[in-house]
């Protein structure tokens, strides 16, 4: 389990309960305290996309704004409770709710049992949960909202988990075996080509393309480009500018300019502006600095550059 702050939990991240985990890889919760405001939390971000599915509750007043560039107009209000299906680009957000949030990130294949429709019909849009869960949307959102406890709240979002998948209609378990497989290669080869692993498979690539869109929400080409860049996204967090044209070669881009690209277009910010902007989440960057804050490249030169070094873990989302 991760937890941030002082005295009782105002963050914990941690895998699910065992029940759940062919389903969840994460669930968190945040909760509401007068200093969030202060380190900068409601302000814009940029959410970077991780190639997953994520369902949020957001516990306060404020819903979920998507916003529009330059001029951050709000785009669309969706409500307090969300899912976040999987994504080839960033999108902006008004900042965390006041209130708190819990949410999870789904694996593969869980969005046919939670919610009863495919990944590829969440993939690159936003869906309100009473779209899919109808009035026990509300219901389960006023019941984590009445338990103070964090750690009492997480349980009880995952015991509502549970029950959903109990009552469910769609019997699917995971990720169909030739996507999981799949997926397990890139883990261990994460160079393997789609075409090595459309072979393995024994289908044809339109079969396999459309079983893992159908599980993963986006194409397998499109899947391992986001793969690669939170690969080097880990990096970026963790070295210092002017190593850049090492980072590209080592997760996987012909050159500095092609990782520089691949990252201008995915993250919508350039790898220098990244580490300027200093995100206290990798994937959650705020539009300017926050106060007080020194950039990753600082943060980087700052200790001494170990092999050893453990790539930065993601926080949880809000």
């Amino acid at each position: 389990m991760r937890s941030s702050g002082s005295g009782a939990d105002v963050s914990i991240a941690r895998a699910p309960i065992p029940t759940l985990r062919g389903l969840v890889s994460l669930v968190w919760a945040n909760a509401s305290t007068p200093g969030n405001s202060d380190a900068g939390s409601l302000s814009h971000e940029r959410v970077l996309p991780t190639g997953a599915t994520h369902l949020v509750f957001r516990l306060g007043d404020e819903p979920l704004r998507l916003l529009d560039e330059p001029s951050l107009a709000v785009s669309t209000t969706l409500g307090h409770a969300i899912v976040g299906g999987p994504r080839a680009g960033a999108y902006v957000k008004n900042g965390a709710s006041v209130g708190g949030s819990v949410g999870a990130v789904l694996v593969p294949g869980a969005s046919r049992r939670l919610f009863g429709v495919p990944a590829d019909e969440l993939a690159e849009r936003h869906v309100r949960l009473e779209d899919l869960w109808g009035n026990e949307a509300g219901i389960a959102r006023a019941r984590l909202a009445e338990e103070g406890c964090l750690a009492r709240r997480l349980e009880l979002f995952e015991a509502m988990l549970l029950a959903k998948v109990a009552t469910s209609s769609t019997r699917a378990r995971g990720a169909h075996p030739v996507v999981a497989r799949a997926l397990a290669c890139w883990t261990k080869q994460p160079e393997a080509p789609v075409s090595a692993l459309v072979t393995a498979s024994g289908y044809s690539h339109r079969g396999f393309a459309a079983l893992f869109r159908r599980d993963v929400g986006l194409g397998p080409k499109t899947f391992a480009r986001i793969a690669r860049f939170q690969r080097a996204l880990a990096e970026v967090v963790r070295t210092a500018r002017g190593a850049d044209a090492m980072l590209a070669a080592s997760v996987g881009y012909a050159d500095q300019a092609h990782f520089s690209r691949e990252f201008r277009e995915i993250s919508g910010v350039t790898p220098a502006e990244y580490r300027t902007l200093a995100p206290t989440s990798p994937n959650h960057v705020p539009l300017e600095p926050r106060r007080g804050q020194i950039s990753s490249s600082d943060r980087a030169r700052s200790r001494a550059p170990s092999a050893s070094q453990a790539t930065p873990k993601e926080r949880a989302p809000r």
